[in-house]
């Protein structure tokens, strides 16, 4: 009987890949990670780029989307000047749908994780 790459497998081998193969089959899940969230984000605004709107829209989704994650602002002009703010009671919710969100309204990788 062949087995894996021509290489004949021991009975035992054989059957202990048969039994995981068809217990896979019988549960839905087969196994479950859970992935932790960031703990803290920076979210870097460029001032010259900035909409209107930037802000507000902003302070809306953080309203959404609390959660236990601390963040830290970089306000920016390009060569001018550079100022991190912490706000303060603006803890959030950090998946992947709030980072996408936020980098529509900020800009392609202006979220960096920090823990």
């Amino acid at each position: 009987m062949p087995g894996i790459l021509g290489i004949r497998l021991p009975p035992i081998i054989v059957f202990i890949i048969f039994l995981a193969w068809s217990n896979s089959l019988s549960s839905e899940f087969t196994c479950w990670v859970v992935v932790p969230l960031p703990r803290a984000i920076r979210i870097r605004v460029m001032v010259d780029t900035a909409g209107e709107n930037t802000i507000d829209d902003l302070h809306t989704l953080f309203s959404e989307r609390k959660g236990e994650a601390k963040v830290l602002f970089d306000i920016e002009r390009q060569g001018d000047f550079m100022v991190v703010m912490e706000a303060d009671g603006y803890n959030v919710l950090p998946d992947r749908n709030f980072i996408a969100r936020v980098e529509q309204l900020c800009g392609r990788g202006s979220v960096r994780i920090i823990s």
